[in-house]
């Protein structure tokens, strides 16, 4: 705490001048460099109260000096070089880690994220993930080049603006901030302070049962990695090809498992074989004319580079080869126990449901996915989220959550607030969410009227205010409608609404006069 507070006093901008001083970079690259940072240094306070369980501004600039002070070459291509087309094709940016130098498009969008790269970040995953080893790593890591973007692609040191067209894929940010705001904070910062040894799918999932319920995470993980494996296949096909075989497979396997008298005595006939290899290599092991034997016979066969060199060496290999063989013997045992039966059984299904409705041999539609992440995200997750939520602060985090969930990117044309779909269920999360705002006494009152003062309220999230703390509204009647006016910190007008709200005679309501929306008093206690 006290180390970000003296932060705020940190010249970071004369930090990058000193850095570039020693850097044998062109005039027009420095120029962007000092451009762009500027544009960072001066928006992210307000990103940062926007986006919420982001990076502090300390980390995200340090990270940005760091990259910079150990580039060697920034090459920037502009819209007459020949190779302009072929990044604006591709990613924009090629990096060579080796020599530490960036070749990219001369704007402030490529650049950054060229400098984020150069770290070279990559989140991956083992082979346990079979399914989804190319697809989940290629999703997160793409949403960390646009998280990483962001702040310079949609806020200007005083207003926030979300620019779609330069978004890279909506899905995937869309996707990603479900999870972000899911999971109460910035896993790709975890993962960075951790020199990413951690198992990342591990790390998502027992953060999520920390806060929902099992089944909700169950299917909420599900669908995410489906939605990878649809955006993955749709840009490679290697693995299309690799995953529908995966699925083939899967499928032939169940079959099996699920005649459990077939899958035991085929296990049955597979262990005989085993422990009749085990014998035979014994035998071989405990005679030396039958060694001689088998060692002419192999080098037979093998190239002259893999030949067997000595007795002795062949030995070693014999040794190898039963230890392989017992393990396997031993993992036939487990496979006919009870427990694990089940267990082997339930994990191939599991695995063949995530393949199972996915089309390998043509396109696939993932708004149905992407709409079913939406109604578990509002109507599981949520809900349970301000539920659990008892301190004032985290409170307004929610609010502002809400309020970013609202505005995010459907479509190139749509919001999540404007899918007909949705509506119920984000009037029902923005209800239950105020009421406990109010609750906690963390908004002034307008009226005596608790409904309508809900609803009222409820017309804040559609705003693009970077602080939502300091808003004002004021009410005036006109015949049987009332007129809602809501100013910002600096009592400029941003919004003006006409709603039909219905008061009893007891109500009493304050008209006329503005009334700051938000008790900030509380919100610190």
């Amino acid at each position: 705490m006290k180390e970000e507070f003296f932060s705020k006093f940190r010249d970071f901008n004369r930090e990058l001048e000193k850095i570039l001083e020693k850097k044998d970079f062109s005039k027009d690259t420095k120029n962007l460099l000092l451009s762009m940072f500027y544009k960072l240094e001066v928006s992210y306070n307000d990103y940062f109260i926007v986006k919420r369980k982001s990076k502090t501004k300390k980390e995200y600039l340090e990270n940005i000096l760091e990259n910079i002070a150990q580039c060697n070459t920034i090459e920037l291509i502009e819209p007459n070089n020949s190779q302009f087309e072929i990044l604006k094709e591709n990613q924009l940016y090629e990096i060579d880690f080796k020599l530490k130098k960036i070749k990219v498009l001369a704007n402030e969008f490529a650049l950054l994220s060229a400098i984020f790269e150069l770290n070279n970040f990559q989140i991956r995953l083992n082979e346990k993930y079979n399914l989804i080893r190319n697809s989940m790593p290629y999703l997160l890591n793409t949403a960390y080049d646009m998280e990483n973007i962001e702040v310079l692609r949609d806020f200007n040191a005083w207003s926030w603006n979300t620019l779609v067209s330069e978004i890279k894929n909506i899905n995937i940010n869309l996707i990603y901030q479900n999870l972000k705001i899911a999971l109460n904070k910035d896993i790709f910062s975890i993962m960075q302070k951790e020199n990413n040894y951690i198992d990342v799918i591990e790390m998502i999932k027992e953060s999520l049962l920390n806060l929902y319920n099992d089944r909700t995470v169950d299917k909420l993980m599900q669908i995410l990695f489906k939605l990878s494996i649809i955006i993955y296949i749709d840009i490679s096909d290697n693995e299309r090809k690799r995953l529908k075989e995966e699925k083939e497979t899967l499928q032939i396997d169940l079959e099996e498992i699920k005649n459990k008298k077939l899958y035991i005595e085929k296990i049955t006939e597979n262990k005989k074989k085993l422990i009749d290899n085990v014998k035979n290599i014994d035998l071989i092991l405990n005679n030396n004319e039958l060694l001689i034997k088998e060692y002419e016979k192999r080098n037979q066969t093998l190239s002259e580079y893999n030949k067997i060199f000595s007795i002795s060496h062949l030995v070693e290999k014999l040794q190898r080869e039963k230890e392989k063989t017992l393990n396997k013997i031993e993992t036939c045992n487990k496979n006919i126990e009870p427990k694990n039966y089940i267990k082997n059984k339930n994990k191939l299904q599991e695995d063949y449901n995530l393949l199972k409705d996915i089309n390998f041999n043509e396109s696939n539609s993932i708004y149905k996915e992407i709409n079913k992440l939406q109604k578990i995200f509002l109507q599981e997750i949520f809900i349970e989220k301000i539920n659990k939520t008892n301190i004032k602060g985290e409170l307004i985090d929610c609010m502002y959550e809400l309020r970013y969930y609202h505005l995010l990117p459907y479509t190139k044309q749509e919001t999540i607030q404007d899918v007909e779909k949705f509506k119920m269920d984000l009037e029902h999360v923005k209800e239950v969410l105020i009421k406990k705002l109010y609750d906690n006494k963390l908004i002034n009152t307008i009226s005596t009227n608790e409904k309508n003062d809900i609803e009222i309220v409820k017309n804040i999230f559609t705003l693009r205010i970077i602080n939502l703390e300091y808003i004002y509204i004021k009410i005036k009647k006109k015949e049987n409608k009332y007129i809602v006016y809501i100013f910002d910190e600096k009592e400029t007008l941003e919004k003006e609404i006409e709603m039909y709200l219905e008061f009893n005679k007891k109500d009493k309501i304050k008209l006329n006069k503005k009334v700051k929306l938000f008790n900030t008093i509380a919100a610190m206690k």
